[in-house]
């Protein structure tokens, strides 16, 4: 569904699903200005607007962010290639993940920007096992155009950049980065390519995705 008007107020706009994993799409192509919360518990939220702030000023929550989500989501995403105000905060199962239908690798700008630990909002027992999907960011790439104008997926923070753990499942293993080389026919980059994930205009509080210090090496496929 593409909402194109101005969604306003202060109430909750939730993406979610009568079950995990059967959330569908839904597009934001305005400029609106909620200024409530923007849930995405299951399936994805493109936004894509040209003007304003998407999302207003709410914030929003992307993945099992709160005690009812944590025992039921599936996974949600936050994609596009629109415009933000609002902090965005990506929790437990869920993604990050700049693009449209349209176009896989773009450039998506928003708020504040944090990783963090769902199981800090985990209630008390409950029959289903909880998620331990990390909140992840989904960036693609097209060697075959390597290091020119929309080859690569782009975070722009206009905020501070955070990882946040401390959960019951805790530790580093909370944050997790997949790279998705989208070419063709993958081409071998050269040793030390180089690539922006996020470019923020804060602070960095020095956390990194699981396994990966900061300057490390990684590789995708065929690079």
């Amino acid at each position: 569904i593409t909402l194109s008007g101005v969604i306003s107020g202060n109430g909750q706009f939730s993406r979610s699903s009568t079950g995990p994993g059967a959330g569908g799409n839904t597009v934001f192509t305005g400029a609106n200005t909620m200024t409530g919360l923007v849930a995405v518990v299951d399936g994805v939220l493109y936004v894509n607007n040209t003007t304003g702030s998407g999302t207003g000023t709410a914030a929003v929550n992307v993945g099992a962010f709160d005690a009812t989500s944590f025992w039921n989501a599936g996974f949600g995403y936050l994609s596009g290639n629109g415009s933000m105000t609002s902090p965005i905060t990506v929790w437990r199962s869920g993604f990050l993940k700049p693009g449209t239908a349209a176009s896989a690798i773009s450039t998506l700008t928003g708020g504040s920007l944090t990783f963090t630990d769902a199981n800090n909002t985990a209630p008390a027992g409950g029959a289903v096992p909880p998620p331990t999907d990390p909140a992840t960011y989904a960036f693609d790439l097209d060697s075959s155009h390597a290091l020119s104008a929309g080859s690569a997926d782009l975070m722009n923070v206009n905020g501070n950049l955070s990882f946040s753990a401390g959960g019951t499942l805790g530790g580093t293993a909370f944050a997790a980065l997949t790279l998705s080389d989208l070419a063709a026919s993958p081409v071998a980059l050269p040793n030390g390519t180089k690539y922006t994930l996020i470019d923020y205009s804060g602070t960095w509080d020095g956390g990194t995705f699981a396994g990966l210090a900061d300057g490390a090496t990684i590789s995708t496929t065929g690079n």
